[in-house]
């Protein structure tokens, strides 16, 4: 994450998990994330999904995450996270919870992908702000989708 923001790059981190129904919201039947990679790579954003789920729980699966990207047609890769160091680091609780670092480095969105009634894209909103060097409206929503799985204590 640090050579991304020093060679100037916005990050848009995902968490996701290939089982759960949200994510297949947001990507099998809805291609959200490919639209917004599609939009937005060019302009020096960099996507990358993290699956912080423990072993042997849903969405671990390695080969299950690979098939998921040709599956989802995902142009970005997924992380795999299976102690959770990273998503409890981040306090990403849902699948998708969406994490949006500026090129300074710092935390400028984290919450859900869209508004789950009326669809608008927070993701969009404080990437075009943030692109445009204005701080975030709305830098903070409640993410909704399937619980992380992380490793029981």
């Amino acid at each position: 994450l640090a050579d991304l923001t020093k060679q100037g790059k916005v990050v848009v981190l995902e968490w996701y998990n290939p089982e759960c129904p949200a994510v297949h919201e947001h990507h099998k039947g809805n291609t959200f994330f490919n639209e917004l990679h599609e939009s937005y790579n060019s302009k020096g954003v960099v996507f990358l999904a993290v699956n912080s789920s423990a072993a042997g729980k849903e969405g671990s699966d390695k080969q299950r995450n690979i098939d998921s990207i040709k599956e989802f047609n995902l142009p970005y890769p997924i992380l795999l996270d299976p102690e959770g160091t990273v998503g409890k680091s981040y306090g990403a609780k849902t699948t998708p919870h969406v994490f949006i670092v500026g090129k300074d480095g710092k935390l400028v969105y984290q919450g859900a992908a869209m508004d789950r009634k009326d669809r608008t894209n927070y993701v969009k909103a404080a990437l075009d702000e943030t692109l445009a060097g204005k701080p975030v409206t709305k830098a903070e929503t409640k993410s909704w989708g399937c619980s992380v799985k992380y490793a029981s204590k």
